[in-house]
């Protein structure tokens, strides 16, 4: 029986696997929240972009983001087109790029 039968006939089986999914994400983010090292392995660590306005493209492959998606943030952002007006560019562990620009 496939697991989508099996919700349908049993409504209480897809309710208790939601429940194990929430109570593991809450041992996940308690954990994150008492270990350092184990919270880079889960949310990672923050990773630098763009520096002195040169683009960090290993790590932007890495972190799958792309260059307009850079230019978009940065427009958005740090009110400029200008990549050489970037100090530092950073995605930090909640997904969001940072800038700092420089002066």
């Amino acid at each position: 029986m496939s697991t989508k039968a099996n919700s349908v006939i049993n409504p209480a089986a897809a309710l208790g696997g939601g429940f194990i999914l929430v109570i593991i994400h809450r041992l996940f983010g308690l954990t994150a929240y008492f270990s350092h090292a184990f919270g880079i392995v889960v949310k990672g660590k923050p990773e630098v972009l763009v520096q002195n306005g040169m683009l960090h493209r290993r790590n932007m492959v890495w972190n799958h983001i792309f260059e307009h998606d850079l230019e978009e943030d940065m427009r958005l952002d740090a009110k400029t087109e200008d990549l050489s007006k970037i100090k530092v560019a950073r995605i930090d562990r909640s997904g969001d790029i940072s800038f700092i620009k420089a002066e």
